[in-house]
């Protein structure tokens, strides 16, 4: 049990770092210990996705995928492959995973409506993005995660040359957090206030 428990914090410290092959070669050894769980091998395939493993993920995610118990389990492995489909270039592979998915909680949610609007948005489908971003903002609770989603949101109409609908955000973020100096300093520069 103490070997778990400093592993998954050898782990942890590892994915913190950005040192995802020594991430990697502790979360194996971690799932050599123990009774292995869904959680542990989406985890796998991720770290194995970072480390540019692409055919063992792929066949990790099945093996998480068995081990799903629960539609949420389910839906974080396929939100996992989306992202690995993904980073293959394989765009309408990992739209048709993120629109199957059925997460059950919030945080998950906004997730899988965040990354449908990454993979909209690269496939010039920016009407579509923007709504998949306006449907994570809708359900974020926390100021933080609404601010990085509205601010994608202004960025991904700047672009477009969509100033007012930008503008309109921007300034809507500078309101609500006018105690953020860096925040507002960037703001500020964005839309010349």
């Amino acid at each position: 049990e103490e070997k778990i428990s400093s592993l998954i914090q050898i782990r942890d410290v590892c994915e913190e770092l950005h040192d995802w092959a020594k991430a990697l070669k502790v979360h194996q050894e971690l799932l050599e210990t123990k009774d292995t769980t869904c959680d542990d091998w989406r985890r796998l395939g991720i770290l194995q996705r970072r480390t540019e493993q692409v055919g063992a993920a792929r066949l990790s995610y099945e093996k998480a995928l068995e081990l799903a118990s629960t539609l949420e389990d389910k839906a974080l492995v396929e939100i996992s492959q989306a992202g690995m489909y993904f980073q293959l270039g394989d765009w309408e592979k990992a739209l048709a995973l993120l629109k199957v998915a059925s997460p059950q909680e919030d945080e998950t949610k906004i997730e899988c409506f965040r990354d449908q609007g990454l993979v909209l948005r690269t496939m010039d489908r920016n009407q579509e993005a923007l709504e998949s971003y306006a449907n994570a903002v809708q359900l974020a609770t926390d100021s933080e995660t609404r601010i990085g989603l509205r601010m994608d949101m202004a960025d991904m109409h700047a672009a477009l040359k969509q100033t007012e609908e930008a503008l309109e955000l921007y300034n809507a973020i500078v309101d609500e957090c006018p105690h953020d100096p860096a925040l507002q300093s960037i703001l500020h520069h964005k839309i010349g206030r």
